[in-house]
């Protein structure tokens, strides 16, 4: 599957990167596409995302949903709050976020439990774990404001407190193995270098990838169409059970992108993607280093990886009712009494029905929680449309 040359807009490639990535395809071959992912975003100097890239701002790459409005990461305060009231609203309940971004979620959830004298407004109620020290940065001036209310944390605690494991769009970037059905068996879809650039090299799937396929297509003896792409994490399970060691009892709050296995392995070609400047892109080699690289969560899969972390699932919903169910509708009626210009009303409506809106970001995004030791009947997972 050779690529054709690709134009260096935007400057290309990260240079100190691709020497990074040619050497060791020099030193150990075709790459397996998640090991290239995860040195385009995750390298300790060089990565898209240690480099703080590409969040929120002026010349962003993409929007998450706490940039388009606050009412976003308002809404989690109140099911966050509902959360620890559950769990008997122990003084050392603490909010875990995984990749915080520009810290826009923690911002408007912390500016709303300080506006209504929550007692969860206190001393590390809010705790931030980011590995890109640029980003890290980013939160550390935006969420100045809330002083020794959030904190950022490293290792896993050696008595973790009680509270909610949350993630948002974090597990779409957690990199995948790029595998494509052939008439012959399973092919993986690796990176070379050949000809002066980065190209799709075809190499034989490992037993690994054979046996995961296998799993998330429910055991069958069926496998992928002639021609049919997908991508897997085989180590979503190993991330989640790691990541869970930080809390005790409590939730995990993960909003994300993506299907269940029998919808997500139905499709003909794969969901991986890439973006830059706000444009999707299907060259998923181009631009190492500089653009974002995606791929859709099979949540099939992150139930079955929480479960064997101890987490139950406590329901799944899309990002539309789960966002009605809090009291989005309440809030976009509010606007008409607010004492405010007339554009600034209609642009902030605008950006409360984008995070609802049916086709986009309402539908897409899904909302899935799991519970561990903790109760399983939750506000955001209510039908807001059960009474009509």
């Amino acid at each position: 599957m050779p690529n054709a040359r690709r134009p260096m807009e935007f400057g290309g490639h990260h240079p100190e990167l691709l020497q990074v990535i040619r050497d060791e395809i020099r030193d150990t071959g075709p790459l397996p596409f998640s090991r290239f992912q995860e040195l385009c975003l995750y390298h300790p100097r060089y990565g898209y995302y240690t480099r703080g890239r590409g969040i929120g701002r002026e010349g962003a790459d993409f929007w998450t949903a706490p940039e388009m409005n606050p009412v976003f990461g308002e809404l989690v305060a109140v099911q966050l709050a509902e959360m620890s009231s559950l769990l008997g609203s122990p003084g050392d309940f603490q909010v875990v976020e995984l990749g915080a971004g520009t810290g826009s979620l923690a911002l408007a959830a912390l500016d709303a439990w300080q506006r209504e004298a929550s007692p969860l407004y206190r001393e590390r109620v809010y705790g931030i774990v980011e590995p890109s020290s640029g980003l890290r940065l980013v939160q550390k001036e935006m969420l100045a404001v809330h002083g020794d209310r959030v904190c950022w944390l490293e290792d896993s605690p050696s008595k973790a407190p009680p509270g909610v494991l949350l993630m948002n769009e974090v597990l779409d970037a957690l990199p995948v193995d790029r595998v494509v059905g052939r008439a012959e068996g399973l092919e993986e879809i690796r990176v070379g270098w050949r000809d002066g650039d980065l190209v799709e090299v075809p190499f034989p799937a490992g037993e690994n990838l054979v046996e995961e396929l296998r799993l998330r297509l429910g055991g069958g003896a069926g496998g992928l169409e002639p021609g049919q792409e997908v991508e897997l994490r085989p180590r979503l399970p190993d991330f989640l059970a790691a990541e869970a060691t930080r809390i005790a009892a409590g939730y995990i709050l993960a909003i994300d992108y993506g299907d269940m296995a029998a919808d997500l392995y139905r499709r003909p070609r794969g969901t991986a993607m890439a973006y830059h400047r706000h444009q999707a892109c299907e060259d998923l080699l181009a631009r190492a280093g500089h653009q974002d690289i995606t791929a859709h969560v099979d949540f099939t899969a992150l139930s079955a990886a929480a479960a064997s972390a101890g987490f139950q699932e406590a329901g799944m919903t899309s990002q539309m009712k789960f966002l009605l169910a809090l009291g989005l509708a309440g809030r976009i009626e509010a606007l008409e009494s607010e004492n405010i210009p007339e554009k600034d009303r209609v642009i902030r409506r605008l950006g409360m029905t984008a995070l609802i809106k049916p086709g986009g970001m309402g539908e897409m995004f899904k909302v899935w929680i799991g519970a561990r030791g903790a109760p399983a009947q939750l506000r955001g997972l209510r039908d807001p449309f059960a009474a009509f």
